[in-house]
């Protein structure tokens, strides 16, 4: 495993945006792993993960570590940060980030659907009040599952700063999270991005 890779093929940056097998499968071999254990670790049936394990051997994403053949041999990713060739930034266009954003929001979705409403609870749609955080999605944070979406005037360089606090905090949790299998999946998405998403918003 060398320290950084250099993705310069828009074969490469697909794969590993891929929602379903991209980055997330890759992480899985971190250290060296075969395709039937990262199978197990994922809830996921042996022939799928062993298929698309194929595809990022074959792009040069994973590399063999060690002896054995198919499911049973060892494989570890190709690096620990890949990089995105500047060349291939025009390539992150909406057809290649939607697909992502798409399995997000029908994650969520599914999430949303299968919780269970307690009648004793305010569900708050919108507090107009003076003391009250105005945002543009009920603010449930205790529920399991939530949405907030907040837009607001910032300097340019405080929106950056903020961002990159709010990466680093997601990424500590990361690091430092329980590993034991019986935890459960969570999913913490945070999307920025200069603009606002209402049509009539002052400019």
């Amino acid at each position: 495993m060398t320290k950084t890779h250099i993705v310069r093929r828009e074969e490469e940056l697909l794969a590993l945006l891929s929602p379903q097998f991209g980055f997330h499968l890759l992480g899985q071999f971190v250290q060296p792993t075969t395709a039937s254990e990262a199978a197990r670790r994922l809830g996921e049936s042996a022939s799928k993960v062993s298929y698309h394990v194929g595809k990022l051997q074959d792009l040069g994403l994973l590399e063999p570590a060690g002896n054995g053949e198919g499911r049973g041999q060892h494989l570890q990713a190709r690096a620990q940060r890949f990089v995105l060739d500047p060349a291939l930034l025009p390539a992150l266009d909406s057809e290649t980030v939607r697909p992502m954003l798409t399995a997000l929001t029908e994650a969520f979705l599914a999430a949303s659907a299968q919780a269970e409403p307690d009648p004793a609870r305010e569900y708050v749609l919108m507090d107009l009040t003076p003391d009250a955080a105005h945002s543009l999605a009920p603010d449930w944070k205790t529920e399991r599952r939530g949405v907030l979406v907040q837009q607001f005037r910032l300097p340019r360089e405080r929106y950056a700063a903020l961002m990159t606090e709010l990466q680093e905090r997601l990424q500590r949790e990361a690091d430092t999270g329980a590993k034991a299998e019986r935890d459960q999946w969570h999913t913490v998405a945070l999307l920025g991005f200069p603009g606002t998403m209402l049509p009539l918003a002052e400019k």
